[in-house]
């Protein structure tokens, strides 16, 4: 009788063990694409920063469709209701919000800074349950300082 009982304890404790592992490989792997979503936008930003301008308020078309088409390409969840809510990443009231509806879900803040102006870029990591809805994480990331107009006020 020892030895089945043994047995059953040794075997819940496999099965424990192999929970969670599987759940560790989930959750890395959607970080992982969250991280590479979060990267390739601010790539994207960094690389077209001679179109926009400071000013704007909005993404450029142009940049809007290229960040659609490589988040298609990486597989992120599409956003159907194309809300945003995204929360304000600093104090600073003159960071803008620069895209408040997108098919997916990411949020793109541009913050003056000293001489220029940066993007604070938002991904977020998901957890798809059955019972319980979604469970989204932000992934937060910000570029280097993009020295453009500089604004004087005196």
């Amino acid at each position: 009788m020892r030895e089945a009982i043994g047995n059953t304890f040794v075997f819940n404790i496999i099965v424990t063990f192999v929970i969670i592992f599987i759940i560790i490989f989930a959750g890395s792997s959607s970080y992982s694409k969250a991280a590479k979503v979060k990267n390739t936008i601010l790539d994207i930003l960094v690389q077209n920063s001679d179109t926009m301008k400071g000013t704007d308020d909005r993404l450029p078309a142009s940049v809007v469709n290229k960040i659609d088409g490589e988040l298609k390409a990486i597989g992120y969840r599409v956003n159907p209701e194309r809300k945003q809510n995204c929360k304000r990443p600093t104090e600073d009231r003159n960071a803008k919000l620069m895209n408040p509806t997108s098919n997916y879900h990411y949020c793109v803040w541009r913050i003056p800074a000293e001489r220029g102006y940066y993007y604070h870029v938002t991904a977020y990591l998901y957890f798809e349950f059955p019972i319980v809805s979604v469970i989204e994480y932000p992934i937060t990331g910000e570029s280097r300082v993009i020295y453009g107009e500089v604004e004087y006020k005196y």
